[in-house]
């Protein structure tokens, strides 16, 4: 992936900690460390300060080195700064290009700052087992990990070895998350021991945002996610997950009659099958969109002592969609866990479009919790198993222990098809929004 070559960077007022960490090759920070881990708000430009000071350091000391640029994967890391970094760096009158998973960096003649170089950065995700093999073998002059707390910790753990050089130095950003979490245990609260300097950025570090959408970024967390995504806190996910407030149920006949209509499916065979039917208005703008759960249908196996089959699924359903006068047809898409494959088959016969649903726990919760608390997600009265369930949907405490935000999977149905189909229709686009909107990513 090529960013335009006539691209200008848009330079903002630096804050006293991003210039800190932008300058490590000036200000001696490495003098007494090995490296940097920046934990933090989300935007508060930390990824973007961090990246610039590798590549900085990199150029300042060293030629003919290949380095990492690490993160969740290489979509990830292109996404979150390997594209702005490249542009910056343009802008500097550095000489950078991109070839596949490789990009070179070159400092030409009479540069202002450093002397003439060749570098290499190699980009490599780390978020599966396998990860740490695509990494093993290589020798790093340096390494930059984006996200650390979503990686494997073999990768890590990999990445770490594979420094060699007297002056290799290690680079790590990331936002909060429980306090069991490996990474606040065995890095953080470790980090003068590693010889890691360790510094904490909230959002007024980023001085490119202006108040307006700090405060918007303000509105768009709850609960433990406020804590952490911007008040930089280390907090334990503990208590309800989904609160609905009262203002946040209306009455079916409330419900505007226009918009795309959505059913979203929590399916198993042994547990129970519950289903969603929802309709959405602005589906293309995250910003604007509303969505409306009109009406649930749920069925147990085990409680009513009868199993049924996937036809026989099906057959329940159509009769839950005729009372609003509706077939699989007339529905825009049926999102389902993708692991249902049989069932996805029988829904596609039965003539639907059937989406695989985006099963990301965490994100999920989080958009989800947005859109509850700026009441882009009402529920109608109709969803009592939907309020029910709300009411005992709570973060599993031997997941907190462990450092790992899990709901506990009981009674969970109806909300988890609720995760699906928001997550699904705009997670993307929301992690999209706080990558860029209003400034750099961080």
């Amino acid at each position: 992936m090529r960013v335009r070559e006539n691209y200008k960077f848009d330079f903002k007022p630096f804050s006293p900690k991003s210039k800190e960490v932008i300058n490590v090759h000036l200000n001696h920070i490495f003098d007494e460390y090995d490296g940097i881990i920046a934990i933090g708000a989300v935007r508060s430009s930390k990824t973007f300060s961090i990246a610039i000071g590798q590549v900085f350091y990199v150029c300042a000391t060293a030629d003919n080195t290949l380095n990492l640029w690490g993160g969740v994967s290489k979509e990830a890391i292109q996404e979150n700064y390997v594209n702005v970094t490249i542009s910056i760096l343009r802008s500097l009158g550095l000489r950078v290009r991109q070839v596949k998973n490789i990009v070179i960096v070159k400092v030409p003649k009479n540069h202002k700052w450093f002397k003439p170089c060749v570098n290499r950065f190699e980009i490599k995700g780390g978020d599966t087992k396998r990860s740490h093999g695509t990494i093993q073998g290589r020798t790093y002059y340096t390494i930059f990990i984006d996200e650390v707390l979503k990686v494997e910790r073999s990768y890590y753990d990999m990445a770490r070895s594979r420094l060699t050089y007297k002056t290799s130095k290690q680079f790590y950003t990331g936002n909060p998350e429980g306090p069991g979490h490996w990474v606040k245990k065995d890095i953080v609260d470790r980090a003068e021991e590693l010889k890691l300097y360790h510094t904490i950025f909230v959002l007024d570090d980023n001085w490119s945002l202006a108040e307006e959408v700090k405060e918007r970024y303000k509105r768009m967390f709850t609960g433990v996610f406020y804590q952490r995504m911007i008040l930089s806190k280390w907090v334990a996910a503990e208590g309800i997950i989904f609160d609905i407030p009262e203002e946040n149920k209306i009455n079916v006949d409330e419900i505007p009659q226009w918009g795309e209509l959505y059913l979203s499916l929590d399916y198993g065979t042994s547990n129970a099958l519950n289903a969603g039917l929802y309709q959405t208005i602005d589906r293309t703008d995250y910003k604007k969109a509303k969505i409306y759960k009109i009406d649930e249908y749920s069925y147990s196996g085990r409680e009513r002592q009868k199993f049924l089959t996937n036809s026989e699924y099906i057959e329940e359903i159509e009769k839950f969609l005729e009372k609003y006068d509706l077939t699989f047809e007339d529905l825009n898409a049926v999102i389902i866990d993708p692991s249902a494959l049989a069932f996805k088959t029988e829904l596609q016969r039965a003539g639907a479009i059937v989406i695989d649903a985006i099963n990301d726990v965490e994100n999920g919760i989080l958009v989800t919790q947005t859109f509850i608390k700026r009441r882009q997600l009402m529920f109608s009265t109709l969803c009592k198993k939907t309020f029910e369930e709300a009411e005992n949907y709570v973060w599993d405490e031997k997941a907190t222990e462990k450092g790992e935000d899990k709901p506990i999977k009981k009674g969970d149905h109806a909300m988890d098809e609720t995760r699906y189909m928001i997550a699904t229709l705009f997670l993307k686009d929301f992690q999209s929004g706080l990558l860029v909107s209003g400034g750099v990513n961080g």
